[in-house]
């Protein structure tokens, strides 16, 4: 009877206590390199900071274009 009554104690202090362990946060995504952001911060005015902006984008679209021509070596065919 003594140990349900402990097992019981402790199960109910288990279920009332707040989670100790917390949830792992997802890590943040920088969509500008170290060096690009610096860039950035450094621009005077806000039209170099566009021109910037869209350099760093129409080279991910490049990049990205180009990920999609170059063809996968997957091995020999099996046919």
């Amino acid at each position: 009877m003594k140990f349900k009554m402990h097992l019981l104690l402790l199960a109910s202090c288990m279920l009332a206590a707040p989670p100790l362990v917390r949830a792992a946060t997802p890590q943040k995504k920088d969509y500008l390199s170290s060096v690009e952001a610096d860039k950035i911060r450094d621009a005077e005015t806000v039209n170099e900071r566009i021109k910037l902006f869209l350099t760093y984008a129409d080279d991910r679209l490049k990049n990205f274009s180009m990920s999609w021509t170059i063809p996968l070596r997957t091995g020999t065919p099996t046919c």
